[in-house]
């Protein structure tokens, strides 16, 4: 009996020994574990914990959205100032009426009016003299040089001045036309050296906004460089031929050139002798005709590559140049009128075949191009002729060269008169970079630039320095510029009562060209909306937020886009070329990917509940073969007790039931700690589930316990004949029956392999419960 008991002993403190190592292997396998977790916490907090994004969700019409990016979960970048409209005033005002959300910012893109030509005025001091003038206005997509030049050069009297009179223009002009040389002294211009500059297929982008969400969501008032803010309040709308400079649409005026672009200018001198008098028109009568200029030498030549960025040159302006450089801008645009047209979006297919070196989102895209713009002769002589006899020389003619357009061109149907103050102005850098995060960008087109990147070639062979590409003149090309000039929803409103004009393009509208609208509704592009009642972003929120956003569908119809936990996703795009025109190659584009935090939060929750499992799976079964080894060693214990008349239940109600309160005790006393702990009670789970979580414990610490107790007892029979077979056994029973009340007792209170079995358990469910 003694060497028995010795060998009992052995037994369980291997029990003891191997649940102990069991348990930390079931720690380490924690620590790894929380290290995943705390990689898919750190995912979660860059994505959508810390940084709240502008705006959490994107409203649009569902016929604006371009398939594929329902099919992908994408939101193509540049997206907004292609939308033409597609939601109602109604449908806005029911969206900001709802209780759960705290901004609701519209976006309307109206659309583009002609506006094309600039004013260059010198501040250098330049001789006077007839002059022969070349300009090339250049701008740069980022592989391409695209160049509005004049076919020929043309000639120019800058003189000291003048007195005449205004009523002898007419005067003035038909000299012009006799000689063919333009007088460029201007009053307007305080007699500096000026001329145009013609922007060939560039429109002003005119878009409408909630000045007082606008204001909400990113604190547009804040980024006035001169001037005051939009106001929401219904303007007083001027008719056609009422037009008057003291009554004009209230407007912000964009001052950023998104165009790589250069003005190169060449100025040479030619020693024509002219007589200095007091009146322009003595001194242009002394004057030669063009066809005799070529007689004259040159005497000076000025060259000047003027940059224009930092200025929106979309807006027609007097750019003030010094030493080669902008100094001042004036804007001159009053009112925007003629022919309209509909901002459109690009559309895309996927492209077959890929370049090898590309290891990024697929599919591969390819924009869909639609037909060129017309090569332009523009004729800007006008400005110098007489408004009824365009008998102008033709000499100030400019080559537009044709774009390939990836936007199809939609006349409007409204034709407006905008007449626009220009005095107030915002510059959209600080405010981009106050909203804009690297791993959570939303879409701020209205005065973001659009971002593609050339990585590959035509060929699909990477190029070896990456090139940025840029919007040009065209206003339909693959990149557009963000609008150039704002005004309030309530001015669309007024614009769309009594400012609707049908004028043909070069006249100036009248009381006669005033007509109906049209269109009277379904002006709003975007709505942008912020979700009350949030501070940091969590699961719980986004819950919340994609409720929100179903309930606008359910109530509007129209498609909301939910911002939160997106971020950046590179998609590469094949912009091609088309009669005549080479593609561009392969460009890389950041897209908008919905949902990226919540997929990494389901992916790392899927790994972690699976690992949870695995761990409880093996430590139910470690524990239950120990268990089953332990009452092995002691199945002639059992077997002198059920001899004697013990029922199994009492056995079991006295050998394990102890174990399992025991355990029971450990599990609330470990729990009770761990939530109170700093760092875990965040964690800690509510009331019911606590409930649960003791009842799941109690089930399974029986489950565990019975189950190798049903298992000892299945040869109970063929023992009990083997044990009582001669009188010396029963004898010895009877002496071991002694040893066996003693053992009882013992066994009957739970000792050291019983708290370690508890210990193990326990951890293995809490840790995997507050993995998951």
């Amino acid at each position: 009996m003694k060497n028995k008991a010795v060998h009992q002993g052995l037994v369980r403190t291997v029990q003891a020994a191997a649940i102990a190592a069991a348990c930390i292997i079931l720690l380490m396998a924690i620590a790894i574990l929380k290290q995943l977790d705390a990689v898919s916490l750190d995912i979660n907090k860059s994505l959508i914990g810390l940084p709240r994004q502008t705006y959490d969700i994107l409203i649009r019409n569902p016929d604006k959205v371009d398939p594929l990016e329902a099919r992908y979960g994408l939101v193509q970048p540049n997206h907004l100032n292609g939308i033409n409209g597609g939601i109602s005033f109604a449908q806005y005002e029911l969206i900001k009426s709802l209780p759960e959300i705290e901004v609701a910012a519209p976006v309307a893109m109206i659309g583009y009016f002609p506006q094309r030509t600039n004013n260059i005025e010198f501040l250098d001091p330049l001789p006077m003299g007839l002059y022969k003038i070349d300009i090339n206005n250049i701008v740069r997509d980022g592989l391409t040089s695209h160049i509005v030049n004049l076919q020929k050069p043309y000639y120019a009297f800058y003189s000291n001045g003048f007195t005449d009179p205004i009523e002898d223009n007419l005067q003035i002009v038909e000299l012009y036309k006799q000689t063919g040389i333009q007088p460029i002294n201007d009053l307007a211009l305080r007699n500096r050296f000026a001329f145009w500059v013609n922007n060939g297929n560039k429109n002003v982008l005119v878009a409408a906004i909630d000045p007082e969400q606008e204001s909400k969501l990113l604190g547009l008032d804040k980024y006035l460089t001169a001037g005051t803010y939009l106001s929401s309040e219904k303007p007083t709308m001027p008719g056609p031929g009422g037009i008057s400079v003291f009554n004009r649409i209230p407007s912000l005026m964009n001052t950023k050139n998104y165009l790589a672009q250069t003005i190169e200018v060449s100025l040479t001198r030619l020693e024509v002798p002219y007589d200095k008098k007091a009146s322009l028109i003595e001194q242009m009568k002394g004057l030669p005709a063009v066809q005799d200029l070529y007689t004259y030498p040159e005497s000076q030549s000025f060259h000047f590559s003027i940059p224009l960025s930092g200025y929106n040159a979309a807006i027609s302006s007097t750019f003030s140049i010094k030493d080669s450089h902008v100094v001042s801008q004036r804007n001159s645009v009053s009112s925007l009128s003629g022919k309209q047209t509909s901002p459109s979006s690009v559309k895309y297919r996927i492209f077959k075949g890929k370049p090898e070196d590309w290891q990024g989102f697929e599919p591969v895209l390819e924009a869909i191009p639609q037909d060129l713009t017309k090569e332009a002769i523009i004729d800007d002589d006008y400005y110098f002729c007489d408004a009824q006899e365009r008998t102008c020389p033709n000499n100030t003619i400019w080559q537009v060269p044709a774009e390939l357009s990836f936007r199809p061109q939609e006349e409007s149907a409204n034709q407006f008169i905008i007449p626009t103050d220009s005095q107030n102005k915002f510059l959209p850098e600080s405010l981009i970079q106050a909203h804009a995060s690297e791993l959570n960008e939303v879409p701020l087109e209205t005065y973001s630039p659009p971002k593609a990147v050339l990585k590959f070639d035509e060929n699909g062979k990477e190029l070896a320095q990456p090139i940025p590409l840029y919007p040009t003149l065209n206003s339909f090309g693959y990149l557009v510029a963000p609008p150039d000039v704002l005004i309030s929803l309530e001015s669309l409103k007024a614009l769309v009562s009594n400012n609707c004009v049908k004028v043909k393009e070069g006249q100036f509208p009248s009381k006669d060209s005033q007509v109906d609208c049209p269109q009277k509704d379904n002006f709003i592009s975007a709505i942008r909306v912020r979700v009350a009642g949030i501070g940091t972003i969590d699961e719980f929120a986004e819950e919340k937020i994609i409720a929100l956003a179903k309930k606008i569908t359910d109530l509007t119809g129209l498609k909301t886009d939910v911002m939160v936990g997106s971020a950046l996703q590179p998609v590469l795009v094949h912009i091609p070329g088309k009669d005549g025109i080479p593609g561009m190659g392969f460009a890389e584009e950041n897209w908008i990917k919905k949902g990226v935090s919540t997929s990494y939060r389901k992916g790392f929750t899927l790994i972690s509940s699976l690992a949870a499992l695995a761990m409880v799976s093996v430590g139910s079964v470690l524990i239950l073969l120990m268990n089953y080894q332990a009452l092995l060693s002691c199945q002639d214990e059992f077997l002198l007790l059920y001899t004697l008349g013990w029922k199994k239940g009492s056995i079991f109600q006295r050998r394990l039931l102890p174990s399992m309160a025991m355990q029971m005790g450990i599990f609330l006393i470990l729990l009770t700690i761990l939530l109170n702990v700093p760092g875990v009670s965040s964690l800690a789970p509510s009331l019911r589930t606590r409930l649960i979580l003791i009842l799941a414990i109690f089930i399974y610490s029986f489950v565990i316990f019975y189950m190798p107790y049903r298992m000892i007892f299945y040869k109970k029979q063929e023992l009990s004949i083997k044990a009582l077979k001669t009188a010396e056994e029963s004898a010895r029973v009877e002496s071991d029956l002694k040893a066996a009340s003693l053992l009882g007792r013992m066994i009957s209170k739970p000792y050291a392999s019983s708290v370690v079995t508890g210990l193990g358990l326990v951890s293995s469910l809490l840790m995997s419960f507050f993995v998951y």
